[in-house]
């Protein structure tokens, strides 16, 4: 059965949503890796001393200092909630001691006897072992999102498992025996033993889950699904709704925690990197097929004229303004894109760096993609070129340059600009219930585009 738990996004073009995947089966794995931890400490309580009522008499018990170890063993997670089960619990407890000062009635040859009683044991050690806990907590859903609470916390302490150290009492003279016996039935109860166990480690368990499942404070739109929860979040950007995204099922077989989007949204992510990429400066002086040209006036004079008005030394940047029509086609490999890149080069003539060209370039260029460094890099190679120009306004005004610019050249230019450059795409979310995570892998399924996460 599907517990659907979601406030439905508004079916609007802006903003876009992802999902994060949180697999029950990952979950569990956690909780049980910290629980194996947990189990090898010993946590000391201290419970204050209090009144004990058994068979007509009251004892005044005091202070108990105690050790109590064990945690759950058995851990499910799931569509319903968290349970955890255990059958390690271990307690030493060390009561200081027992006071008695009470007047109690005996029949005695056949007559009713008042007797004062007064008497005073010194402190002495209760222990038991292989106690059962269970705890199950489930998910609810808040004005804040999914949290859990709990709705049980059993402890379970076998009587023949209780062991209490010998009692060395004062002032039972004529009574000894019998209020021994009803003080070894008062530490003995298990109903006892067992809510001092509780109130030990229920506090701890409850905060332990508190802190885990901050993971799962992820926003108020949500699914809690078979196989795990999905949270949806607003993209950082806008986007076009995806309903697709809603129909994203967790498989039985996912662990690892994810970012899950359409193929549709992280085109949309690429393409926004790739405008940003585009309007960049770059030095033509680094530019090996531009350099060659630069130092010879030979190569000048034939294939670039109007550079023979420049030093050899002089400064060149060429700078895209825009990106304009832009497409992108995944591959096997990677991507396909395709765009008009509009770009002015600045040359230094004169000591000045001025406008000298406004370029138009149409690019196509195969992108490969992976993941590196926690980040999805994209390389760009294979890039082809068709270049239109025409000199800056202001320049040609001022210097009636010669028109002619090889178009081999202008490309290669141009191609060697875009070839073995890389640029990285980051996450829509970095961070995760107080956990700051990196792209591990992305692999691609149905429609659907799923970045598995390590911290």
């Amino acid at each position: 059965m599907l517990l659907v738990l979601f406030t439905q996004v508004g079916q609007t073009q802006s903003p876009g949503y992802f999902a994060v995947s949180l697999p029950w089966v990952g979950l569990q794995s956690e909780v049980q890796g910290v629980i194996g931890k947990e189990s090898e400490r010993r946590l000391p309580i201290q419970i204050p001393g209090q009144v004990i009522s058994v068979q007509g008499l009251d004892f005044q018990l005091g202070e108990v200092r105690a050790l109590v170890s064990g945690a759950p063993t058995d851990v499910l997670v799931n569509q319903t909630g968290v349970r955890l089960r255990g059958e390690s619990l271990e307690m030493t407890a060390q009561v200081m001691g027992i006071f008695i000062d009470q007047i109690i009635e005996r029949i005695i040859n056949g007559h009713r006897v008042r007797i004062r009683v007064q008497a005073q044991c010194e402190p002495f050690q209760v222990q038991f072992r292989q106690g059962n806990l269970n705890m199950t907590y489930a998910w609810k859903d808040t004005e804040e999102g999914l949290r859990i609470q709990s709705e049980l916390f059993q402890v379970v302490i076998p009587q023949e498992m209780v062991t209490v150290g010998e009692l060395k009492c004062q002032g039972l003279e004529g009574l000894g025996a019998e209020i021994q016996a009803a003080i070894y039935f008062a530490v003995k109860n298990p109903e006892r033993l067992q809510n001092m166990a509780k109130f030990a480690l229920e506090k701890r368990m409850n905060d332990f889950i508190s802190e885990k499942w901050k993971l799962l404070q992820l926003g108020t739109q949500y699914r809690v699904q078979k196989y795990g929860i999905l949270f949806f979040r607003n993209f950082d950007f806008p986007a076009e709704f995806d309903s697709e995204i809603l129909r994203y099922q967790i498989d039985e077989k996912d662990v690892e925690p994810r970012v899950v989007m359409t193929e549709k949204n992280l085109n949309h992510i690429i393409l926004q990197r790739i405008q940003q990429f585009s309007k960049q400066k770059v030095s033509l002086n680094e530019v090996s097929a531009f350099q060659r040209i630069l130092r010879s006036r030979f190569l000048q004079f034939f294939l670039w004229p109007d550079l023979l008005n420049f030093s050899k030394s002089a400064r060149f940047e060429i700078e895209s303004s825009a990106l304009q029509n832009l497409t992108l086609h995944k591959t096997a490999g990677g991507y396909d894109v395709g765009g008009i890149v509009l770009s002015t080069v600045r040359g230094e003539r004169r000591k000045v760096l001025r406008d000298y060209l406004k370029l138009s370039s149409r690019i196509r260029a195969s992108v490969d993609s992976q993941i590196s460094g926690g980040r999805l890099v994209l390389n760009v190679h294979d890039v082809q070129s068709e270049m239109s120009w025409k000199f800056a306004s202001d320049y040609e005004e001022e210097f009636s340059p010669s028109t002619h610019i090889s178009s081999t050249i202008r490309n290669k230019i141009n191609e060697s600009i875009m070839t073995d450059r890389q640029f990285t795409v980051g996450l829509p979310v970095t961070e995760v219930g107080g956990r700051q995570w990196k792209m591990k892998s992305m692999f691609h399924r149905d429609q659907f585009v799923e970045i598995l996460l390590e911290d």
